[in-house]
């Protein structure tokens, strides 16, 4: 994997084998709610006083961040089944990707386990 990875950098960046060196691999596990869709964007919600991120990808951190001051600020935010969300964020937008699990035998990468 390593060497394909190299090759296609190199493609497009020449001297990246001279500006960088391999020093290791290291893998993690990251919490991902089970959807039909694999949706992977960035959930900020609070619930008996607690705010919860679930972070989705590293690029999402800019809409964690400005649904967390909203749900702060108490501004534009709604609730729901005593969840309350900010109107424009990611949980009003998803909702009907949320909400359609995967069908019996269907692959979801929810079922992989891990092999460290």
């Amino acid at each position: 994997m390593k060497f394909p990875a190299e090759k296609e950098l190199i493609r497009f960046w020449p001297a990246f084998g001279d500006r960088f060196e391999y020093v290791g691999w290291k893998g993690v596990s990251q919490a991902k709610l089970k959807t039909r869709s694999e949706f992977r964007g960035s959930l900020t919600f609070e619930h008996g006083g607690v705010i919860y991120v679930f972070p989705g990808k590293i690029s999402n951190v800019f809409d964690a961040e400005d649904e967390t001051k909203s749900l702060l600020a108490g501004i534009r935010c709604t609730e729901r089944n005593g969840i309350r969300y900010a109107l424009s964020g990611v949980l009003a937008k998803a909702n009907r990707a949320l909400q359609e699990r995967p069908r019996a035998g269907e692959a979801n990468t929810c079922d992989l386990r891990a092999r460290l």
